[in-house]
């Protein structure tokens, strides 16, 4: 009993170190790549075959088609991704899924101490975070090769338990095959993981290559959890992107069990190798390679079944959950952050654009028409003030490259601005109850309200004239700043000479103070923009 808990406890060690160095290398990709993720992928997804090739790079390089999957679902909800290139990514990443399982089928453990001891030192000694985030994910490679040697050193002894080999021979009925690799899958969230496993327990000679390929069919159908279990709560076409992944390898093991019931083919994977492990990675390539073939030419209709499987979700999501604001974090986390916050900001500006023209337009024609409008408005950009806010708190426990963290915590300040901006149009808006403008006033207000609009209209610029869009709002701040104080010396003027009442005097100083700080968020808004380089309104506003 000791011997057999012995193997268990060094196996589990082993299947710890593989999943960790999985993780390393995911984080260490995420830190390299950063939002950039993002760019790569919008540009290269354009064509289905250079998708496909994307999606296999992709995960060759985390080690994990769960990682990818799971990148692609949270790119898809937050409409980074179409459903539509999304299908080609999955396929691709099934495919670069075997990277793994074949270098773990070779014999690497004086590589892996290499690569480990590499990646160490350049996370300890060298202080570029660059090298910092590559020597994380060269020391995760070789963490993940010293767990697969682990667990294969471990179930050597089992050669001889005459009750592992019982439990092995149940694996001779293909359906009880299937269901135990999906499970135990399921439960470990990897098939890297679980055909490493496989593959080390090949060796003992216990099992043979028929139920290892039942087996195989089984661990990639349980890969897919992850992805579902990434879904759950998020848009339908994040849902259908889970199914998908789900289905492909569903259709994929039909496929596979009617060509193993005609034709030899454990023969001939037997025939690519004397190494079971080696074998058993081959099978699982010829698996991948084959089924991104055969289903190649019906992406589409996969795409079509999910929505026929998955209908539309009409329930009432929180205000910021469209810009997929319930990230948990992943591989793409820093693009699926940033994207969040660029549809935040401006949803949010839309709203106080209209609050601005609706409750300077009230003033000036002393209306109260679209107060209520206003006022609802205001509790859309409060909410979604609250939501960021929120937003900020959850990922910032996540890593990010130092360029991505500086660009979250700037659009973090606009939203602030933005928020502090609603208010003053608010303040306007409440203004109008305390009775009409002078004429005087009415006319000075008018022509504020043109520099106001010549100010947001730089909001809509290309981010590549930003210096001009800056250098203009500069000299329109000044021009405000001096008219304020101008008018405000203008109607103490008109209230001693007996043409404007005290209460009219009052309320009109309070405007001027109001807009004269609208203005000086704006400057805000727009300095950050210049720093970062950064448009405020992707679509030409309603107010420009």
């Amino acid at each position: 009993m000791g011997a057999i808990l012995e193997i268990i406890v060094s196996m589990l060690g082993g299947l710890a170190l593989f999943l960790y160095g999985m993780r390393m290398m995911s984080n260490g990709l995420e830190l390299t790549a950063g939002n950039s993720m993002k760019s790569i992928l919008e540009k290269l997804t354009s064509n289905k075959l250079i998708s496909i090739i994307v999606g296999a790079a992709v995960t060759a390089l985390v080690q994990s088609s769960s990682a990818t999957t799971v990148m692609v679902v949270s790119f898809v909800d937050s409409s980074i991704m179409s459903l539509e290139q999304a299908v080609w990514i999955i396929i691709g990443a099934n495919v670069g899924a075997t990277m793994t399982n074949m270098l773990t089928a070779l014999n690497v453990s004086m590589v892996a101490s290499l690569l480990a001891i590499i990646g160490v030192i350049a996370i300890l000694f060298v202080k570029r975070p660059k090298l910092n985030h590559i020597g994380l994910i060269l020391a995760g490679l070789g963490i993940l090769f010293i767990g697969m040697e682990l667990m294969s050193m471990a179930v050597v002894p089992l050669r001889e338990v005459d009750a592992f080999r019982d439990i092995m021979a149940t694996f001779t009925n293909p359906l009880i095959s299937i269901v135990f690799g999906a499970l135990f899958t399921a439960i470990i969230q990897s098939s890297s993981a679980s055909i490493g496993i496989l593959q080390s327990l090949s060796t003992t000679g216990a099992i043979s290559m028929n139920s290892s390929l039942y087996l195989i069919f089984g661990m990639n159908i349980g890969t897919c959890i992850t992805a579902a279990i990434a879904s759950l709560g998020g848009s339908s076409d994040a849902k259908r992107t889970a199914m998908i992944h789900f289905l492909f390898n569903v259709i994929s093991t039909l496929i596979f069990v009617v060509i193993i019931s005609f034709l030899p083919f454990s023969q001939w994977i037997t025939m690519t190798s004397l190494d079971p492990k080696i074998q058993i990675g081959n099978a699982n390539v010829v698996f991948k390679i084959v089924s991104a073939i055969l289903l190649f030419p019906f992406g589409s209709q996969l795409v079509k079944l999910s929505r026929w499987l998955i209908k539309e979700n009409d329930e009432k999501q929180p205000l910021l959950r469209e810009f997929g604001i319930d990230h948990a974090g992943g591989v793409g986390s820093s693009a699926v952050i940033v994207t969040s916050f660029e549809r935040a900001i401006d949803y949010m500006t839309r709203l106080v654009i209209e609050n601005l023209n609706v409750s300077l337009d009230a003033l000036i024609r002393d209306s109260e028409k679209q107060s209520e409008e206003l006022f609802e408005r205001e509790k859309q950009i409060n909410a979604c003030r609250h939501e960021i806010n929120e937003y900020v708190n959850r990922t910032s426990s996540l890593e990010l490259t130092e360029s991505d963290a500086e660009t979250v915590m700037s659009y973090f300040k606009i939203t602030t601005d933005l928020e502090r901006l609603g208010d003053h149009a608010k303040n306007l808006m409440s203004y109008v109850t305390e009775g009409a403008l002078n004429e005087e006033s009415v006319a000075e207000l008018t022509h504020l309200r043109s520099l106001l609009k010549e100010a947001i209209h730089t909001f809509d610029q290309p981010a590549e004239e930003i210096e001009e869009q800056y250098t203009h709002m500069t000299h329109i701040e000044q021009e405000v700043d001096a008219l304020t104080r101008m008018y405000q010396d203008d109607q103490l003027q008109r209230l001693k000479e007996h043409r404007c009442t005290a209460s009219q005097c009052v309320m009109y100083v309070n405007v001027l103070v109001d807009i004269e700080r609208i203005f000086d968020h704006l400057m805000n808004i727009v300095e950050e923009c210049k720093e970062h380089r950064y448009q405020l309104c992707k679509k030409p506003s309603r107010y420009a």
